[in-house]
Formats: structure tokens, sequence, C-alpha cells
């Protein structure tokens, strides 16, 4: 609540700033009281009041003033030869409040070290906003940085792989807004390893090989993953392998039969080449076996065909059913 008060002459002229209302009061010495006194006042023409000599305070009437941006009001006391001329008092009532939080629109990482920002106004509070600040930390709870911002910022030096959190507020003449509701984004970095390589339709000579690329768990680093890799060979060591590109299944034909193969899978983005999944060793089917020094061993069967030897499946017979050997 705030008070306005003037002299006018042997009268004291009154105006009420309750925070909805304004009043409007008058206080006289015990010498002066009139019966029909005229005012006037902003809301109010020209009406009537008796007016007192008790030396204390008198409520005249009222206007209502919501919140905006505030206005000025006028209160007018009537000459009527009681030893007071006509006034009128005038004052500004403040309606202004702090601008509410500006909202954010645009939140997103362009790169392994830089993210982009961009928040708007959700009004000003009844008075012009004197600046803006955007606020990002690490931790979701609490900033660690504050700066200056037009509304657009693009933050930089930022290490790859990282979370930033990020709130903005705007300050006018009465003050600083809220927060804006916090919004996040990751910095970019390589994707995770895919899943180890899984198989089906195993034969002699072929097999399908599939892996979950960012599917089941994964992540791909912040930025899509441009391509997938399947590597596979009859090394241990990736670095001598077959690579291939891939969507998650590739099927392989004309390998060397009955052999032990390797297989890794991995992932690129932006940022570059992901880790390999782990290692992940199949075995093609053989088809016999036989006995070299006392130690049974994967074989691959052969049959004589018009002169040329074949690769052959080698079958048996379970529970009455024919089985292709592994």
């Amino acid at each position: 609540m705030a008070d306005y008060v003037i002299q006018n002459g042997n009268i004291q002229m009154m105006i009420r700033d309750t925070g909805g209302n304004v009043e409007y009061w008058v206080l006289t010495d015990r010498y002066t009281y009139n019966h029909q006194q005229q005012w006037s006042g902003t809301g109010h023409g020209v009406e009537q009041f008796d007016m007192n000599n008790r030396g204390s305070r008198q409520y005249v009437g009222a206007v209502y003033i919501g919140a905006g941006a505030g206005q000025n009001v006028s209160f007018t006391m009537y000459s009527s030869g009681l030893g007071f001329g006509t006034y009128t008092y005038t004052v500004f009532i403040p309606r202004a409040t702090v601008p509410p939080a500006p909202r954010f629109i645009a939140n997103y990482a362009t790169g392994g070290s830089s993210i982009h920002t961009q928040f708007v106004s959700n009004g000003d509070g009844g008075t012009p906003v004197r600046e803006w600040q955007l606020a990002y930390g690490t931790n979701p709870n609490y900033a660690d940085y504050y700066i200056g911002s037009n509304g657009i910022n693009d933050i930089g030096g930022l290490p790859s792989g990282t979370w930033w959190y990020f709130w903005a507020r705007g300050r006018n003449d009465v003050g600083w807004s809220g927060w804006a509701p916090r919004v996040q984004a990751f910095t970019w970095r390589v994707p995770d390893a895919p899943s180890a390589v899984y198989f089906s339709n195993i034969t002699q000579q072929s097999i399908r090989a599939m892996f979950n690329g960012g599917f089941a768990g994964g992540f791909e680093g912040g930025a899509a993953v441009q391509q997938w890799q399947l590597a596979y060979g009859l090394s241990t060591d990736v670095n001598v392998a077959t690579l291939l590109t891939s969507n998650g299944t590739t099927d392989l034909a004309n390998l060397d039969p009955g052999q032990v193969y390797y297989f890794w899978a991995r992932g690129r983005n932006v940022m570059g080449w992901g880790p390999w999944a782990p290692v992940r060793a199949q075995a093609l089917r053989a088809g016999a076996m036989v006995k070299d020094n006392g130690v049974w061993k994967r074989a691959l069967p052969f049959v004589n065909v018009d002169g040329t030897w074949k690769l052959a499946k080698g079958y048996v017979k379970q529970a009455g059913v024919w089985k292709e050997t592994a």
C-alpha cells in the first residue's frame, strides 16, 4: 500500500494505492466542514459528500486500477470558500510486475563442442525488459555459468558427449522474472558399439550375420548414425578383416567351408567411428568328423561326380529323421 499526500490550503488530500483499488481521502481541521462538498476523480464525475471536521481522514471514493502498465490518477476538490481553492492532485499509479519467464523455442547441439539455444519473451510485465540472461551448466539442479543474451546464443568450447542444462530469465524496472523451464542438449560424440554379432542360416560356405545398432540400449552419440559396418575374417585381428557396410543384416557366401570366422560391428556418425562390438566367433558347418591320431576333428565330405570331386553335405539319421550335420 502506498499513500500520496498533498496539502491544499487548510485541507489535506490523499490518494491511497491498495494494489487494486485506488482510494481518495481528505483530512480537515476542526473549523472546516461542508455539506455537499463537490469533488471528482479518475473514474468519477463531479460528485458530493459531507465533509466533516472530526480531525481524522475521511474516505471519499475509489477507482480500480488493474494490472498493466500503470496510469495517472487525478483527485480534484472544488473551492467552497472554506479556506482552500479548487485543486487537482495527480499521481502515477504503477501496476507493472516483473516480466513473466521467457520460453525456449530451440535448443540443440551443433557439434561435439557447441550448442544453439533460442528463447523468446512472454511479455514485459508492464514496463520494458532491460536485460535477458542465459544460465547453463552440467548439473540439472543449478547453473555454473551466467551470460547476457539477446535470446539467441551459440555456446562453444564445451566438452563432447556431455549433457548441458539451460535456463533463461529477464529483468525490467521491477525486477527479475522467474527462470524459464529448464531445457537440455547433448554435445555429440561417436556412437556406442552395437550389439555383438549373432547368426542364422549357417551352412558350410555361407552365414547370415546380424547385429542391433543403437536400438537395444545403445546410444547414437547425439547425432544420427550415418553408416554401420560389419567386419569378418579368419583371424582374431580386426585390422586384417574384410569390411562391409551393413544395415544390421548381412548374408555372406562363398566362405571357406567348415572354418571358424570372427565377426565385429561398429557405427559412424558425424563425429567419427565408434568402438567395435566385442568379437564373436562362429564355425561354419563341417559335415563330418574324422579321427586324426586319436583326436576327432572337423572335416569336409566330398563326392566324385563324373570324375570331379565336389563338396557334399553330411547327414545323419536321428529318430528316423535325416538331419544335416553341424
